[in-house]
């Protein structure tokens, strides 16, 4: 005999009627009688115990039987049990994990989903990995085909009428979709036009997002252009001139991800997705200048953060002290951000609805706990799906968590940031919150195992990016930047690149490697294009002076610093000059005690002269 009970909630109101279905299975070739009944256990206790008639039944018979429950004035978590008896003697048995409630309070439960794949193209647009295609139309979960995680996500919130999230499409994954869907795109064995299916399967994905953020369903988040540990990078250079490069980069980079959020999506977001979680507190400054309100960092953040703390379950003002900018931050779960990541293995749908119960009772325990009214659960948005391989049943434990959320009365609501914030009237202050990643705040994901040299190599490239930008006036380089059609703009588009983390990530394969290093080169190669058009052309030599002939063969003035170096290579001198746009200009220099003429741009010298002693 068997016995089992349909039932789909998980959280129940005190003194509520719900109706339950018991399905019962004669499995004998014999007629059998039984009397089933129902328990319900909290915390240990027996707190209902419903008997149902007798049963005769037929051999290999099917019963359903529709019974009413009346849920006790009892609050806790327990057992909701399906009991068959025999000559008073328990034959079979079912249980459901379940919860309880007296309270008529809220949890705010935002899903935060990072959907991300890096320019996963070369400097010649041949793409050398296609996942931000794959990830749309090939997939193997139950229940959706062939589809991938971003058009399963797309299916699921149209399954779910109450659901609310937070994506984060990441503007290098829409950059690739928009390039897909208005050209194709070519590997290095393939050229997908853009009328093949593939491409109408993500310019049909992406109408469906777009439908979803105008129905306030979804709200987006921006991040960078590319996947920048923007901790790390303001950090890790030692030079003043390619440290106010790089930040001029991660600043640029959030501005082509509006952009192209803005562009693609047809909003512009409030909220901004820290990239890995790597924090560090000088970007309160940069986010606040590009209008970036709040953001989401780890719990190990909050863990060693210092200011009014209460718990990770409500948001809080983070303030720079130095400089007083401010944005909200928001702390995930870990706990359970990495029950779905980690625990989306199951091996059968039955096994996907049990995970889904205990991962609803989980937000039941921090519902009951009342340390604030708001959890946060932030997460890879495919990997979670398919690393190490594709989790048939992934798509199948989110549907029945977000069923029963939907089912929990009230007692659970998803939520997005925008909404949550409208009803804050009062936020803790936070003055300080650790450097790090969300990987026990290191950075050794990216830099261990030889890692290192590859940032290094990275760095020394973009040292002459550093350097074309350090040559331009504020006013030119910021009407660059805004142009993807100048040198400046492509430059700044090859260091993102390059800087990506995910490459690092995967740093010690040789295919991560070479990409690195041919973005890099690539930014490098624009820029020395640019610079070696600035040079001595000539010089000549007084009794007391040498005069340097410099040239600018651009159509933008330059700035460039003439040093002259002494016998005991200690600097004698430093010109500061702007260069005209094509024309020449002559510098003169004290010719006592000099033995050398260096031309810079910091941080690298373009050229230098050797002055022989007459």
């Amino acid at each position: 005999m068997k016995i089992a009970l349909l039932f789909n909630k998980v959280i129940l109101r005190a003194g509520k009627r719900y109706p339950l279905t018991l399905s019962i299975v004669n499995e004998r070739d014999c007629s059998e009688e039984v009397r089933p009944f129902i328990e319900l256990e909290i915390e240990g206790k027996e707190a209902l115990l419903k008997v149902l008639d007798p049963l005769k039944m037929a051999p290999r018979q099917k019963a359903v039987i529709k019974v009413e429950l009346k849920v006790p004035e009892f609050e806790g978590k327990g057992v909701l049990r399906g009991v068959l008896e025999k000559n008073e003697k328990e034959i079979a048995t079912f249980e459901l994990p379940i919860a309880v409630t007296t309270s008529d309070r809220t949890l705010n439960v935002i899903f935060v989903w990072h959907h991300h794949q890096p320019p996963d193209y070369l400097p010649d647009g041949t793409f050398h990995s296609t996942w931000a295609f794959k990830h749309v139309y090939e997939g193997g979960f139950e229940g959706f085909g062939k589809k991938g995680p971003y058009r399963v996500h797309v299916e699921l919130h149209e399954k779910h009428e109450k659901i609310r999230d937070v994506d984060n499409l990441s503007p290098s994954l829409l950059d690739q979709w928009s390039i897909a869907i208005s050209e194709g795109y070519k590997t290095g064995e393939e050229l997908v036009k853009k009328d093949d299916f593939r491409i109408k399967e993500i310019k049909d994905t992406l109408i469906r997002y777009k439908r979803l953020i105008k129905e306030g369903k979804i709200e987006p988040l921006v991040t960078t252009y590319a996947h920048s540990i923007q901790g790390f990078l303001l950090k890790f250079p030692k030079s003043q001139y390619v440290q106010s490069f790089i930040r001029r980069l991660i600043k640029w980079e959030w501005e082509q991800g509006l952009e192209i959020v803005k562009e693609v999506l047809g909003v512009r977001p409030a909220g901004g997705w820290t990239p890995e979680m790597f924090w560090d507190m000088e970007l309160i400054d940069i986010y606040k200048e590009l209008g970036i309100k709040y953001t989401i960092l780890c719990e190990q953040h909050f863990a060693r953060s210092s200011g009014d703390k209460g718990s990770i379950y409500e948001p809080y003002t983070l303030v720079n002290p130095f400089t007083n900018s401010s944005i909200t931050a928001f702390f995930r779960d870990m706990e359970l951000s990495n029950w779905l990541s980690m625990k989306a293995e199951c091996s059968s749908k039955e096994e996907a609805v049990r995970s889904a119960r205990e991962f609803v009772l989980a937000l039941y325990d921090r519902y009951r706990k009342a340390e604030g009214d708001v959890c946060v659960i932030a997460l890879n948005g495919e990997n979670w799906m398919t690393v190490p391989y594709a989790k048939k049943y992934s798509a199948s434990l989110l549907d029945k968590v977000w069923e029963f959320i939907e089912n929990s009365e009230g007692v659970l609501k998803t939520v997005t940031f925008s909404e949550y914030l409208r009803t804050v009237r009062r936020k803790r202050v936070l003055n300080y919150v650790p450097y790090g990643s969300w990987i026990n705040l290191s950075d050794e994901q990216w830099t261990a195992h030889g890692k290192i040299k590859l940032w290094k190599y990275s760095l020394e490239r973009l040292k002459w990016v550093a350097a074309y930008y350090n040559s331009l006036r504020e006013e030119e380089r910021e009407k660059m930047l805004r142009d993807e059609r100048t040198p400046l703009f492509k430059a700044f588009k090859a260091a993102a690149i390059a800087l990506d983390s995910d490459y690092y990530w995967y740093g010690e394969l040789k295919e991560k490697q070479q990409v690195i290093r041919e973005w890099a080169d690539e930014a490098y190669r624009i820029a020395l294009e640019q610079l070696r058009k600035v040079r001595i052309v000539s010089f000549s030599k007084t009794k007391d002076t040498i005069i340097v002939t410099l040239e600018n063969e651009l159509s933008h003035p330059v700035r460039v610093v003439l040093r002259s170096i002494g016998d005991d290579d200690n600097e004698l001198m430093m010109l500061t000059i702007t260069l005209t746009p094509h024309a020449q200009e002559k510098a003169h220099i004290p010719v006592r005690g000099l033995k050398r003429v260096i031309l810079s741009i910091p941080p690298i010298n373009l050229s230098s002269i050797e002055i022989r002693a007459s």
